[in-house]
């Protein structure tokens, strides 16, 4: 019995895709219902975790959210608690979050940093200028959440795309962004990436955007785990996008690619993964 994962390794080199590892967990099938999808507690994953503070996300159905991270190893011997707090909500494609209060708590132990962190909390007053996080296309199914990704909508060819709203720091209260960026991304079977990017302002206050341009597409490496990381090589049409091999140093932009979603900046070939390798499971 051939392994499924061995046949898609196989059908990449084929292709001439260069691969250092092929493997590394997939996202699952994109829930239908981001709110729903989302409640409950989510703890970060990610290679090399062990030298980075522990982080937890948890969705009420209240629509609230607690974010926590938690430090055992200062620099000054202590534990380190930071906590974020405020309303979430689904808006578009994306499940964002409204940060209206954070605090810090220390101590001789976790424990006490958090009991710490937890007083200080309940003290503190609700900021007027919240600060937003996730307001980007968000994946979520029964064991992976992520957010500001590419979804991939379609295949043959490939296509993933990203919404980012932006302006709710202002206009949260009335979940109305003031503007709407997107990225969609197609990959052609010939090597040939072409990404579209438009900027729609809802409130008037610039005009609206439009670009396409292309790329040389790869799989060039992988993750320490297994994953596979996307690399694409800046080009100004299809005839410059000829030689892969002229634009090797040239690369715009790289992805981990979770199957089902992209996500961008990430470090290939060495040094340390950054926080886009990361993700949340249950």
């Amino acid at each position: 019995m051939v392994d499924v994962t061995d046949r898609r390794c196989a059908l990449l080199l084929l292709l001439s895709i260069t691969l250092t590892g092929c493997g590394g967990e997939e996202f699952g099938t994109r829930a239908k219902d981001l709110s729903d999808c989302s409640v409950g507690n989510w703890d970060r994953q990610g290679p090399r975790l062990s030298n980075r503070a522990a982080l937890s996300l948890t969705f009420s159905d209240d629509g609230t959210f607690l974010r926590k991270e938690s430090d055992d190893s200062t620099s000054d011997g202590n534990s380190r608690v930071r906590l974020e707090a405020g309303p979430w909500f689904e808006y578009g494609d994306a499940i964002v979050r409204v940060i209206v209060k954070a605090v810090e708590g220390h101590g001789a132990t976790v424990a006490e940093a958090e009991e710490q962190a937890q007083q200080a909390l309940m003290a503190a007053p609700e900021r007027t200028f919240p600060y937003i996080r996730g307001a980007g296309s968000t994946h979520c199914d029964s064991n992976h959440f992520k957010d500001s990704v590419l979804i991939k909508h379609s295949t043959s060819p490939d296509v993933f795309r990203i919404e980012q709203y932006r302006g709710f720091a202002d206009t949260w209260p009335t979940r109305t962004p003031t503007s709407l960026a997107t990225e969609q991304l197609t990959l052609f079977s010939t090597g040939i990436a072409e990404i579209q990017r438009t900027t729609q302002y809802f409130d008037g206050s610039e005009t609206d955007t439009a670009s396409t341009t292309h790329a040389s597409w790869s799989y060039r490496s992988s993750m320490p785990d297994g994953r596979r990381v996307l690399a694409l090589a800046s080009c100004t049409g299809e005839v410059g996008c000829d030689n892969p091999e002229t634009l090797a140093a040239g690369i715009e932009v790289e992805y981990v690619d979770w199957g089902t979603a992209l996500s961008t900046g990430t470090t290939l070939g060495v040094g340390e993964p950054t926080g886009k390798a990361d993700y949340f499971a249950r």
